[in-house]
């Protein structure tokens, strides 16, 4: 019955601000490296973007990781509604193995060099994980959105509509006893046709997703079909990349790497 409302899922991934690794192009997932003094800038902006446009969700998760969270809890902290942040290991950056923590230059070099390069999407550093795994385990958190907590958040919003349409025609008593049941059997069901365009408001369920540059690529990648070898494209520190499922079930990408909220930094 939900598919007939006029909904929709954007889901936001934001990639963390500014962080010590950055500065020293050290690779991996890092669990325990904070954001520089920039990078809490970049996420004091994006909260204030989000303040000034009236940005909301519905729900937010965020990868365990400090320079992640960190990223979360700052920009979140100005919006007038208060979240509680999901943590999802999923969301964390592609694991480097043997290389966690040292230099790209030092470790990228010779024939590691030239295996990343010619086949980046089964690469793998000693010990570590290849990018097809971070798409993989991606895929599954990105699946997980839209079979459960999107069908869940929906029948959520729904109910709530019901009991606010309920507790409306009570206290103008507009309606008696019979109707008003009637008023609510509606919103739950959701009546065919135009009725139901009618009587029910289109509803966007917002999700926010704060993760990582090769984590964020890898699903970016999986969604266009694109080729791994090709498609390399770089995220900047909390930039935005946004999905949009709308009716026709179909995902598309209404943004990729948007930081205008960082213009005046």
């Amino acid at each position: 019955m939900l598919g007939r409302l006029r909904t929709r899922l954007v889901v936001v991934f934001i990639r963390h601000g500014h962080a010590e690794s950055n500065v020293e192009g050290r690779v991996g997932q890092i669990p325990s490296t904070p954001l520089t003094t920039m990078g809490v800038k970049q996420a004091e902006l994006l909260g204030e973007y989000f303040k000034t446009h009236n940005e909301e969700f519905d729900v937010v998760y965020s990868s365990p990781a400090k320079r992640a969270m960190q990223t979360a809890t700052t920009s979140l902290g100005y919006c007038n509604k208060k979240y509680t942040i999901i943590e999802d290991r999923r969301l964390m950056e592609i694991h480097r193995g043997e290389w966690e923590g040292q230099k790209s230059s030092d470790v990228f070099r010779g024939q590691y060099l030239i295996d990343n390069l010619t086949n980046p999407f089964e690469f793998k550093a000693p010990g570590g994980e290849s990018e097809k795994e971070v798409e993989e385990r991606m895929t599954s958190f990105f699946d997980e959105i839209q079979n459960t907590y999107y069908p869940k958040r929906l029948q959520e919003i729904h109910e709530n509509r019901a009991l606010q349409n309920k507790k409306e025609a009570t206290q103008t008593k507009e309606v008696d006893e019979k109707n008003d049941t009637n008023i609510l059997a509606t919103a739950a069901t959701v009546v065919d046709g135009e009725n139901a365009a009618r009587l029910i408001p289109d509803i966007t369920v917002r999700v926010a997703v704060y993760s990582h540059g090769v984590a964020i690529r890898t699903l970016v990648r999986r969604i266009l079909q694109a080729n791994s070898l090709n498609f390399r494209a770089e995220y900047a520190n909390t930039s935005r990349t946004e999905f949009c499922l709308d009716q026709d079930q179909v995902w598309r990408i209404q943004a990729i790497n948007r930081t205008t909220h960082l213009y005046n930094l």
